[in-house]
């Protein structure tokens, strides 16, 4: 299939500003103008004793798991303000969900020997306990966001294995100041002619 021509068309995009630009490309190389207007950001954790305290225990964790690039990004940098450079997570089991997530890890310094072919926490869970041999003489480390979905912890958990689900950034309402690109566009009458959500 033909990939459709977006030429002469305006598409707004609403994702964080770190996590647009893949699809900033695949929608100017169709020949669209694209408009950036981040409705989130991230931010790393107020409270870091969760973190703290698995730094300072990780010789106990045999996995360390990542269900977003966003969590593999403020874990390294949360590691590393606490004095633990990245390789010393290098010995446990690394998991990621989807491609984009371990080649994210890749990027950061770690390998990931598990990653999930299908979406989510549930495809993940799946794949550690039945293909990886995830049981419970493992524990689990799993840097998380603030508002994470519970599945993968939950399937975890229900199998006997020791999860530490520790948040290591937080979602907020991005900058309203970041709006007005898109409300210059409505204030001329030239409205775009699309605005995705992701």
């Amino acid at each position: 299939m033909a990939s459709r021509s977006l030429l002469g068309r305006t598409v707004v995009i609403t994702r964080s500003e770190e996590k647009a630009e893949g699809l900033r490309a695949a929608l100017e190389a169709r020949g669209a103008t694209v408009l950036l207007v981040p409705v989130i950001r991230h931010a790393a954790a107020t409270d870091e004793s969760g973190i703290a305290r698995a730094v300072r225990e990780r010789r106990r964790y045999s996995h360390l798991v990542f269900t977003s690039q966003t969590a593999a990004r403020f874990f390294v940098e949360a590691s590393s303000r606490l004095g633990v450079p990245i390789a010393e997570w290098a010995p446990l089991c690394i998991a990621a969900v989807g491609p984009r997530t371990a080649a994210a890890i890749e990027e950061l310094g770690l390998k990931p020997t598990v990653t999930a072919v299908g979406a989510g926490g549930a495809a993940l869970a799946r794949q550690l306990l039945e293909e990886a041999g995830l049981g419970p003489r493992h524990r689990v480390l799993l840097p998380q966001s603030e508002a994470a979905r519970p599945e993968l912890q939950s399937l975890l958990e229900a199998s006997g294995i020791a999860v530490d689900a520790v948040v290591v950034y937080r979602t907020l309402p991005e900058d309203p100041s970041k709006i007005e690109p898109f409300l210059h566009l409505l204030r001329q009458g030239t409205p775009p002619d699309a605005i995705t959500f992701a």
